[in-house]
């Protein structure tokens, strides 16, 4: 499970996977060593199992560990987040002598409950988009920007938002060596990767710092961009504010303040270089960015995980297909609706389980509900939705809301139906 891939200053590629870091060498287009530069990365048992890192002047890598759960709701014993000491971002020093890297690192900062955006800019200023906790409420709670410095603290899973309290502990927002973010980014956008770029053939991505928003909610599924001053922070602004889709995304997009709970001192503005989107017929389908990496030739590589494709983003003419382009959905909506509908038991479960976060098996069933890309897509007799909630690393739900045996009564019933 690969999240992240960069190259080293000798211009080897080091790959993060769930437990270790990987560093290969080619050599003319052939892998002349492949070895495993850090090892033993927490990654069982936890909601956010993926490894992220980013690569320090004195060649140190600095690693996310993602949080066991969403808000410690299970690891809070005497007052005090039993995973703070486990989780956020650790250091592994680098050795010039042996090009190798310390087998134990330390912990640098905590309170970050998933660092998949991590950049490091040539001041020295370190960046992190924090994946903040993914409560019902699609309004709260934002998600955020921060400066790393040593020992700090960032707030998860006591302090959200700037000054937004959770109640998990007396004055949550004041632990010692709290730092509050540079600044907020919208609710729920699921930032998962960041970078600073310099296009000359791209003006809109010259000298900013690039954001994907990775978001299942209204404000998600987009690319953004920041201006920047001389250390790489973003520009501050007065006000700020975002657009919000509808559901779905058919009629007008709206524009909507920044108003988070706890309040806000400090604003930044983004810029959207990729938004709305949405699956527009004749045009694409509904995307979703994670990746992003500048080339040699100073356009972009996205990947879009929703659709399984990489994008380039460059100067160029605008595209309109002569076919309907509609994903590759085999089971039309309305047939999909009867079906759930005759199997009430089976249409409660997976609303009760799964629409949290895939809101379309509520609103568009067929597009996650078919055998040819969503979830009854079958590989060796064994459905896609059956390989989410049996994985060993993240299995669905992340709640942990179902057990083994009613996992299996859904998978049956699921298989009596579509077989």
């Amino acid at each position: 499970m690969p999240h992240d891939i960069e190259m080293d200053p000798k211009g080897r590629i080091l790959v993060a996977e769930t437990n270790q870091i990987r560093r290969l060498e080619l050599v003319d287009d052939q892998i002349v060593s492949d070895e495993v530069i850090i090892g033993n990365l927490p990654h069982k048992d936890s909601l956010h199992p993926l490894s992220n890192f980013v690569q320090l002047p004195d060649n140190s890598l600095l690693i996310n560990f993602g949080s066991r759960t969403d808000q410690c709701e299970r690891h809070i014993t005497d007052g005090k987040c039993n995973e703070l000491d486990e989780n956020g971002l650790w250091q592994y020093s680098y050795k010039n002598s042996t090009d190798s890297y310390s087998a134990t690192g330390r912990q640098i900062a905590n309170g970050l409950r998933n660092s998949m955006a991590l950049v490091a800019h040539s001041s020295g200023v370190i960046l992190q988009a924090e994946n903040s906790s993914d409560v019902k409420d699609a309004d709260e709670p934002y998600e955020e920007i921060n400066i790393i410095r040593e020992d700090g603290f960032y707030g998860w899973p006591y302090c959200l938002n700037e000054m937004f309290d959770q109640g998990k502990i007396k004055n949550g927002c004041h632990v010692k060596n709290y730092h509050p973010p540079y600044t907020l980014l919208p609710p729920h956008v699921a930032p998962l990767d960041m970078l600073y770029s310099q296009s000359s053939k791209i003006p809109a991505l010259n000298n900013r710092l690039l954001m994907s928003w990775h978001g299942y909610r209204v404000v998600g599924n987009r690319l953004v961009a920041y201006d920047i001053n001389h250390n790489g922070l973003p520009v501050l602004t007065d006000k700020a504010w975002f657009n919000r889709d509808p559901i779905a995304p058919s009629t007008e997009w709206t524009r909507h303040p920044f108003a988070p709970q706890g309040g806000m001192s400090k604003q930044a503005q983004h810029i959207e270089i990729i938004t709305n989107w949405n699956q527009v017929d004749n045009l694409r389908p509904e995307g979703a960015p994670v990746g992003l990496v500048m080339l040699m030739d100073e356009t972009l590589l996205i990947v879009d995980d929703k659709n399984k494709a990489i994008l380039r983003l460059a100067a160029g003419e605008s595209y309109i297909s002569e076919e309907p382009i509609t994903g590759d959905d085999n089971i039309e909506a309305e047939a999909m609706a009867t079906i759930l509908d005759k199997h009430p038991n089976l249409k409660t479960t997976l609303i009760e389980h799964c629409a949290s976060c895939h809101e379309d098996i509520a609103k568009s069933p067929e597009k996650l509900l078919n055998n040819t890309s969503g979830w009854l897509k079958s590989t060796d007799g064994v459905m896609n939705i059956e390989l989410a909630l049996f994985n060993p690393v993240r299995p669905m739900p992340p709640s942990s809301t179902l057990s083994k045996e009613q996992k299996q009564q859904l998978i049956n019933s699921i298989k009596s139906i579509f077989e």
